[in-house]
């Protein structure tokens, strides 16, 4: 049987199997949405009346309901996943092999917060499902709460990916994450000094200064007051750690010279590194050989 698959991250599209769903005009998004988000969960016809129908008289909204569940069933690819238990209750309980992007999203997240060595390939997974925000779609209350709980998360897996990244010493990926979760959370100051650290650790300190002084300025015009970092602190932390240093090092004695100079330095430190190799390639070679044997004896006469 092939697998229902549902996207909420951006926007409503159902899939079964390769088979892409087109959705009725006159389907009930913000039910189906709702229930399969919540999947396996029982509610009671008042709460989803309640819920998707606020502003109608109680009998109305009951219609309203009774409605969507029609047109629901109308709809073979989901109509199997809709139970009713008794008169007044109702389950979003798939009979098939079901994939709902925002549950496993949820999931892969809060199995990586509990650490351990493959929360980063766990974030990785997580981050690739948000294609966007979640029921872009849909302007309903509980749409836009949960909208925003999701996006929160996603923003938690960029902020703790960004962490092992650093950790690990890929720096250039975690200045990435932490760069992008900027556009989405740019107050966030724990991201912001991942992002300055990780872009002196690759020798960037202009780059770094840049971002300092980007953050500085929408604290001051928003909160009129500066960061508590600075990126003087930001700087002797980065010097102070064994990598940071030798990247300081290296970057001090190509300061003071052009860029065409400190290119030509850069490159005859690359092949210095490279005659390094080739010379202890030759030393292992003759270490290893065996000796000559010596010239035969002289016979006697």
């Amino acid at each position: 049987m092939s697998t229902l698959i549902i996207r909420h991250f951006g926007g409503l599209r159902v899939r079964e199997g390769p088979r892409s769903i087109e959705l009725p005009t006159d389907f009930p998004r913000s039910l189906f949405s709702f229930l399969s988000l919540n999947a396996g969960r029982v509610f009671c016809r008042t709460h989803l009346t309640e819920t998707h129908w606020p502003d109608l008289p109680i009998e109305r909204g009951k219609r309203a309901l009774s409605t969507a569940l029609w047109r629901l069933r109308k709809c073979n690819a989901v109509a199997g996943s809709i139970h009713r238990l008794g008169r007044d209750r109702l389950v979003f309980a798939p009979t098939q092999r079901t994939w709902v992007d925002a549950l496993a999203f949820q999931h892969i997240v809060n199995r990586a917060g509990r650490g351990g060595a493959q929360a980063g390939h766990l974030l990785i997974r997580a981050i690739a499902i948000y294609e966007g925000a979640a029921f872009s779609d849909l302007s309903d209350d509980w749409a836009l709460t949960e909208r925003a709980r999701l996006e929160n998360t996603y923003c938690d897996a960029l902020a703790m990916l960004a962490q092992i990244s650093f950790e690990s010493g890929d720096f250039r990926a975690a200045e990435s994450l932490a760069t992008r979760l900027t556009k989405l959370e740019p107050f966030r100051e724990d991201i912001r000094e991942i992002q300055m650290k990780a872009a002196m650790m690759q020798g960037n300190v202009a780059q770094a200064e840049r971002f300092y002084r980007e953050f500085k300025a929408i604290l001051m015009d928003d909160l009129m007051e500066p960061p508590r970092c600075n990126i003087e602190d930001l700087t002797k932390e980065v010097r102070a750690s064994e990598y940071g240093a030798t990247v300081f090092d290296r970057r001090s004695l190509e300061a003071g010279y052009s860029d065409d100079v400190a290119r030509s330095i850069r490159r005859v430190r690359r092949s210095l590194k490279q005659f390094d190799r080739r010379l202890e390639t030759l030393s292992n070679t003759i270490v290893g050989r065996p000796k000559c044997a010596g010239a035969p004896a002289k016979q006697g006469h």
